[in-house]
Parts: structure tokens; C-alpha cells; sequence
């Protein structure tokens, strides 16, 4: 009994919880390895994703007056995007839109939908509409789900329509997106921020200037 508690006294346990400062050291260690993965992996599912972007592909353009020059109205980094609208302003007096349906029994200045990345069902806007007194170009489109064929939400980045400009007169022109709009599957709004976009025009027969074609994406 004696010889007990000396080896007893020599380990520091108390004879029924065992040794005391070994299991506490280990419950420290395995603590802080614990507290250490939980950050990690707390970390990594916090990590915020890709903010999603409404704006013009390319956001510049440059060409030539009297050519033209195409630019898409483009969604970026979009989870489950089943319709769209978008309105973007410009000023006619510098720069038109070509008509895209220039057929005789079609109405008004239309653009061309794209079909992508996602699919025009049903579209009741496509072109050059005058809104509060001010001239903008207006896309709305959406998905239908067809039974016989049935249609996924679009995920990812893609272009829902092209818009081709010609210019009135030399310069730089801005087009800003001055409303937008995306919608899930079930209607919910899907938080974006709209980027617009900007077309410069050069008069290559002024001054000797020789036109070399550029754009820029974002």
C-alpha cells in the first residue's frame, strides 16, 4: 500500500482519473488542433463567391467612322439565370444601332438575341425604344420550360444579345446600363452590379490617321 503511494505520488494521479497532467497537456494540443481546422475549413466556406456582373462585351471599343462595331450585352459569373431584362442608354444623335431585322413587316430598330448561354423563349423586348424621354436600348427575355424539352438555368458567363453600332460623328461615346434585372428560375432577384461600356469612333481620313481596330475586355 505504501509502495501504491509512492508511485502514485511519483505519476501525480490520484488513483481513479489517472494521470492528471499528461491528459490535460493532450487535451490542450488536441484543442488547439481542432480550433486550428475549424478556422481552416471555416475559411474556406466563408470564402465569399464571385460577385455576378451585368455589362457590355467588350467594355471598349474602338473603330472607325463610317464602319461599325459590335458589343454583347454579357452576364458574368450567374448561378441558376433563367430571364433578364436590360436597358442601356445612348444618345442617337452620335451614334445608331443597326437594325438587326431590317425585314419590312418588322417594327422599330431591333438587336439580336443570343442563344448561347441562355435561351430567348420568350422575348418582349429587343430594341430601340424611347422611355421618360430618353432613348435606350431594352433586351427582356426568358426561359420557357417546355415539357418536351425540358430547359436547365444558365450558370456561368455568357452574351444574351449583340448590339452593333454605327457612328454618327468621331469621338468617345459611354454606354451606361441604367437598369438591369436577372431572375432565377422560382423569380427571385439575383444580386448583380451593372458595367457599362465605352465606343470610340476615329475619323481615319482626318489627318493622315491610320485605324488599327481595338477592343478591350473586362
Amino acid at each position: 500500500m505504501a509502495w501504491f503511494r509512492r508511485e502514485q505520488a511519483r505519476r501525480g494521479g490520484n488513483g481513479e482519473h489517472g494521470p492528471r497532467f499528461p491528459v490535460a497537456r493532450m487535451a490542450a494540443a488536441l484543442g488547439s488542433l481542432l480550433l486550428g481546422a475549424v478556422v481552416l475549413i471555416g475559411g474556406r466556406a466563408a470564402a465569399a463567391p464571385q460577385a455576378t456582373i451585368v455589362r457590355c462585351d467588350p467594355a471598349t471599343v474602338v473603330g472607325p467612322l463610317g464602319g461599325t462595331v459590335n458589343v454583347d450585352i454579357y452576364v458574368e459569373d450567374v448561378v441558376n439565370l433563367w430571364a433578364a431584362d436590360v436597358r442601356i442608354a445612348f444618345d442617337e444623335t452620335v451614334v445608331q444601332v443597326v437594325d438587326a431585322d431590317p425585314a419590312p413587316n418588322a417594327t422599330g430598330i431591333q438587336i439580336q438575341p443570343l442563344d448561347t448561354f441562355l435561351s430567348p423563349d420568350f422575348t418582349v423586348r429587343k430594341g430601340v425604344y424611347e422611355l421618360d424621354g430618353q432613348t435606350i436600348i431594352w433586351y427582356a427575355t426568358t426561359q420557357v420550360n417546355d415539357p418536351s424539352n425540358p430547359k436547365q438555368p444558365a450558370t456561368g458567363s455568357g452574351p444574351l444579345a449583340k448590339i452593333t453600332f454605327q457612328a454618327l460623328q468621331a469621338g468617345q461615346f459611354t454606354l451606361p446600363i441604367i437598369y438591369q434585372k436577372i431572375v432565377s428560375r422560382d423569380g427571385i432577384q439575383i444580386p448583380a452590379t451593372a458595367q457599362g461600356c465605352s465606343i470610340t469612333f476615329v475619323d481615319a481620313d482626318s489627318g493622315g490617321v491610320t485605324f488599327v481596330p481595338f477592343t478591350a475586355r473586362n
